[in-house]
């Protein structure tokens, strides 16, 4: 499976970089969606939450959690291992007409119960989600802060998946 969405900012690939590696932090810089599904970012070892170290950081929103492998400047990386999903999602940004091509790219190998809980729950909320994270990095390129609000809203088919997502995390919770 693989997910592409891009978006060309009116900023150089510097500006757009510093918030790009901010993502996930959960922090007041953070441009992910957090007002709606929290953010947060962990590094062992290290003080600063918005610090990323390769190999020892894990970062997610809600209950998904990744592995940070990499962040250059040009191309964000983290590694996906769930179960039924294996594989990687990031950032690439590029020099464009009038700015910088943001891409955001997802490749998984789907197996099991994943092969139908992607496309129906899961997929609609991340392609909201990535969408949101444009909208909140070009406010904030303008602004100079991220949003505290996100201004762009949940269609349907996501807010379906979204709460079914939430209450069958909420029965496993009453039930353990």
């Amino acid at each position: 499976m693989r997910n592409i969405h891009e978006r060309v900012l009116h900023a150089g690939g510097e500006e757009v970089g510093a918030w790009v590696a901010r993502l996930w932090s959960g922090s007041d810089g953070d441009c992910f969606p957090r007002d709606i599904l929290p953010s947060w970012r962990k590094t062992d070892g290290a003080n600063d939450p918005v610090r990323l170290v390769e190999g020892r950081t894990r970062l997610g929103h809600g209950p998904f959690s990744f592995d940070f492998q990499r962040w250059d400047g040009t191309a964000w990386r983290v590694g996906v291992a769930r179960s039924g999903m294996r594989g990687w999602h990031g950032f690439d940004l590029e020099p464009a007409p009038g700015g910088t091509r943001l891409r955001h790219t997802i490749e998984l190998e789907l197996s099991g119960s994943a092969r139908l809980v992607w496309p129906l729950f899961i997929e609609p909320i991340h392609n909201w989600a990535v969408e949101a994270i444009f909208d909140r990095l070009e406010d904030a390129l303008v602004t100079g802060a991220a949003p505290a609000i996100t201004r762009r809203p949940m269609p349907v088919a996501p807010r379906l998946a979204f709460d079914a997502l939430r209450l069958v995390r909420r029965r496993r919770a009453a039930a353990a």
